[in-house]
């Protein structure tokens, strides 16, 4: 807790972490929101997301999506890949900030591109809905594009991450 009170943003994140799990201090949602937006303010990054996820929730603070989206763009500006999906939901969703499909699919795919598999499901979700991005069900390998047609499972998510990012297993064999 001194570090912390001397300005330190890795003891004020980690105090924040303990007062949201409540480890070795009562769980306090607000003391942890305090916390966090310290060592955000400071650039911790993970801070930045952690707070951005108490304005989303309203955990500790009253729910705020302009303000959440604040923090998980400075995050995600950063490469934190959860802030970039958050922040994209957040867009995508409209929750009483611009409605943009357009950027959320940005945002959506610059997570995805760093494998973060929530940001690649939501911009399949993007792609087979043709939600800020061209709707796009070309199959080069065929036998998903039928399973599409006749709506088994979630297999249009999958072809359309394909689509997005084409397979993984051959573009990791080329790097």
């Amino acid at each position: 807790r001194k570090a912390a009170e001397q300005v330190n943003a890795d003891a004020q994140h980690n105090l924040g972490v303990l007062y949201q799990q409540g480890h070795g201090v009562a769980r306090d949602d607000s003391r942890a929101a305090e916390w966090y937006r310290k060592a955000a303010e400071r650039g911790r990054v993970d801070s930045q997301y952690g707070i951005g996820v108490m304005y989303q929730h309203g955990r500790g603070v009253a729910r705020d999506y302009k303000t959440a989206a604040e923090w998980y763009r400075k995050a995600a500006e950063q490469g934190n890949t959860d802030a970039q999906n958050n922040l994209g939901m957040l867009l995508d969703q409209a929750h009483g900030i611009a409605d943009s499909h357009q950027l959320a699919a940005e945002w959506y795919r610059k997570a995805a591109e760093q494998g973060n598999a929530d940001a690649q499901n939501n911009l399949g979700v993007m792609y087979h809905n043709g939600s800020g991005v061209t709707q796009d069900f070309k199959d080069r390998e065929g036998p998903s594009q039928q399973r599409i047609h006749t709506g088994c499972g979630l297999d249009h998510h999958k072809l359309a991450r394909r689509r997005a990012f084409g397979n993984q297993r051959s573009r990791q064999r080329q790097h």
